[in-house]
């Protein structure tokens, strides 16, 4: 990729479901990404939010 290359970015809050187990949750996270890979998106960052079950994650692929 050039130095002049452009990228999109792409945030999203992914919500822990309270009552799911940890293995349905983390099933439906790795699905997420997966279906955002093919997609193009590369995960480069998952911050835990303060006070709630989410994880605000960003991607980027090229543009």
């Amino acid at each position: 990729m050039s130095a002049h290359s452009r990228w999109q970015y792409l945030v999203l809050d992914l919500r822990m479901k309270l009552f799911d187990s940890q293995a349905t949750q983390l099933q439906r996270v790795q699905d997420e990404l997966n279906r955002l890979g093919l997609q193009g998106w590369e995960l480069v960052s998952l911050i835990p939010m303060p006070g709630a079950f989410v994880q605000r994650a960003t991607f980027k692929r090229a543009g």
